[in-house]
């Protein structure tokens, strides 16, 4: 097997306390190419110093010299702030439904714990075989 280049994008406590501790178990399959974020800093993970880069040096590792990362990045980031802005202007009836609507979406109509659900809300592409048909 082949060993998998990887790169980590982000260096928050989720990266530091789960992620690189999980790949320096895994270095059979995967090598970390790095850690890029926003900022220049230095994380620890299990004790462990990384080095994490800015993303423009991700964009460079790639051989862009356009800032492809950075500008995705920059794209996410303005697509937070415009649900945010949107959000604060919810009432707490209109946040309450929201909140119930999600609350389906993720527990009750997920189609893989609950297809029949799912199904019945969303239909299916699988055509089920009547029960008195026979195999041909």
């Amino acid at each position: 097997m082949s060993v998998r280049r990887i790169a980590v994008v982000g260096s928050g406590q989720r990266v530091a306390q789960t992620a690189l501790p999980v790949l320096a178990t895994l270095t059979e399959r995967f090598e970390l190419a790095g850690v890029f974020s926003r900022r220049a800093k230095t994380i620890f993970a299990g004790g462990t110093p990384y080095e994490v880069e800015p993303l423009e040096a991700l964009d460079a590792a790639q051989g862009g010299s356009g800032g492809r990362i950075t500008r995705r990045m920059e794209a996410l980031r303005s697509l937070m702030d415009a649900q945010q802005t949107f959000l604060r202007t919810l009432t707490p009836a209109q946040e309450a439904k929201l909140n119930d609507a999600l609350f389906a979406l993720r527990h009750r109509l997920d189609p893989v714990a609950h297809p029949g659900d799912f199904e019945a809300l969303v239909g299916s592409v699988m055509r089920m075989k009547p029960e008195n048909a026979k195999d041909r």
